[in-house]
């Protein structure tokens, strides 16, 4: 299988190719420069491969949440490609890459958490956030995700903490008495600027974290190959943004 994948709603933008089992990458160091590195990143792993854009079988990338024209780019060039290629579209979270990324980075260290609250730096002192269950190989989202100032964290055994992130820890856990929420969550993503900000609560917590995360379209790969195996794509008409947040910050 044949998949193209990028990143363009983190700060760096990353480009991933898998051809049968062979994996072409690039990333470019400095931030915020997607336009300028996107496409001969593309073709810089095409060419790599010996393949043409015909010959994928499909594109993954990050729909959003992230920087607005991050995501109009990803979502531009994606459509792009598709089009003229008939080629089938898998969009993931970008939080859900934060996600990938920590599993991944544990593994790594040889740590266990069972939790993720997964961030990105929203700008205008907010973050967006998903919490993330790390529990299998490809991480799933708990409830929703939102857009917040960090200040406005709720409480984690608190009412409000289910009403905004759309699941409550006790319910979802079961066993609630055998668990440790502390050494259970770690916190990632660049969402951790504002870490000074956050309630008490997730200060305790976040001695638990990855601060310099390192995020790739490499790991939307094995997400895609799942998402494809169980016909879950869509199409270039098919694929929308995820924004959040409606007002625009670039």
């Amino acid at each position: 299988m044949n998949i193209l994948a990028f990143d363009t709603c983190s700060s760096y933008c990353s480009v991933a190719l898998k051809v049968g089992s062979d994996l072409f990458t690039r990333i470019d160091n400095t931030k915020l420069s997607h336009s300028k590195y996107l496409l001969g990143f593309i073709n810089s792993v095409l060419s790599d491969a010996k393949i043409e854009p015909s010959m994928l079988d499909a594109i993954s990338l990050t729909c959003g949440p992230g920087s607005f024209t991050g995501i109009r780019i990803g979502i531009a060039v994606a459509q792009g490609i598709s089009f003229g290629n008939d080629i089938k579209i898998v969009p993931i979270s970008s939080l859900a890459l934060v996600a990938l990324a920590t599993r991944k980075q544990l593994i790594k260290e040889n740590k266990t958490f069972s939790y993720v609250l997964a961030t990105l730096d929203a700008r205008m002192n907010q973050l967006y956030g998903g919490w993330y269950d790390l529990r299998s190989a490809i991480p799933s989202l708990i409830g929703r995700e939102w857009v917040l100032s960090p200040e406005k964290l709720p409480e984690i055994d608190s009412h409000g903490f289910s009403q905004h992130n759309g699941f409550n820890f006790k319910t979802y856990i079961h066993d609630r008495q055998n668990i440790d929420l502390k050494s259970a969550i770690i916190i990632s993503g660049t969402g951790l600027e504002y870490l000074n900000n956050f309630p008490q609560e997730y200060i305790d917590i976040s001695k638990n974290r990855f601060d310099n995360l390192q995020i790739h379209a490499a790991d939307l790969i094995p997400v895609s190959e799942d998402a494809l195996n169980n016909n879950i794509a869509t199409s270039a008409e098919g694929l929308q943004p995820v924004y959040i947040r409606d007002n625009v910050v670039s």
